[in-house]
């Protein structure tokens, strides 16, 4: 049978992203690239603080829910940089990605892997999990939808399971300038060429759509990992408060997003 133009399209995107695990295509002598704009420890601490937020609504969820030792699929596991958030919530965890080298690089012999594609997650039967965490995957594939990854990932809930997903705003100041730059400047972070944060309301949608309940999504961030880290953590301090604002959380750096499959 004859492929698709979508499906060719698909397959060389699931290549690239293979691809970009065994590359380091960051310029790393482009000025943009300079401890003017970026440094390894700006960027570690706004990732710590936004994996934290993240993982305190998930505790939320859990506590709500008297929920003890979830069964949970991460999808997609990447390299593992949110398992020392995630392995504390649960001794059951289930990890997924399309790129065999990334999960390699996982040294945690607790978590089951596989490698596969989040879109056809045969491995899995349904109603298998309680909770499904989807981290920073959807900016990845903004050319594709989201809707049959969404209904993918409630197959494998178990009813009245948990989704959960954390992803970059376009409507962040700094995101805007970064998105306008890389068209400017060119790839100077190494970034998968066609992955680019999008309007929060994108996937809050698409979960409504695909049948999810209490959907909803709150701001991890208002700072940025190019500020200097007093900043940040000032920016962090006073926004507090702000993170589930309904306008405002729109504009953030990262957002946590949620939804529960309706009870059968």
């Amino acid at each position: 049978m004859k492929q698709s133009c979508e499906e060719k399209k698909y397959e060389a995107k699931l290549r690239r992203e293979k691809e970009w695990y065994r590359h380091d295509t960051v310029q790393k002598g482009h000025w943009l690239n300079s401890r003017l704009f970026y440094s390894p420890k700006r960027h570690a601490a706004s990732a710590n603080f936004c994996r934290m937020q993240f993982v305190r609504r998930i505790q939320e969820v859990l506590e709500q829910h008297h929920l003890t030792d979830p069964r949970m699929l991460i999808a997609p596991t990447g390299s593992g940089y949110d398992l020392p958030y995630l392995l504390p919530l649960s001794r059951r965890i289930v990890g997924i990605d399309i790129s065999a080298v990334a999960l390699e690089s996982i040294r945690d012999n607790s978590i089951e892997k596989h490698v596969g594609d989040i879109k056809h997650m045969d491995m899995f039967q349904e109603g298998e999990f309680d909770i499904v965490v989807m981290s920073q995957f959807f900016h990845h594939f903004l050319d594709f939808g989201f809707d049959e990854f969404v209904l993918e990932a409630r197959r494998v809930l178990q009813s009245g399971g948990h989704f959960f997903s954390f992803e970059p705003s376009i409507l962040h100041p700094f995101a805007a300038a970064a998105w306008c730059g890389k068209r400017i400047f060119g790839n100077v972070s190494g970034c998968v060429e066609d992955e680019s944060p999008f309007c929060p309301q994108r996937l809050a949608n698409a979960l409504t759509r695909c049948g999810f309940v209490d959907v909803g999504f709150s701001a991890t961030s208002y700072s940025h990992h190019c500020m200097p880290v007093p900043l940040a953590r000032i920016i962090n301090t006073v926004t507090r408060p702000l993170l589930r604002a309904p306008l405002l959380k729109h504009f953030a750096y990262y957002c946590v997003f949620y939804g529960r499959k309706s009870p059968s």
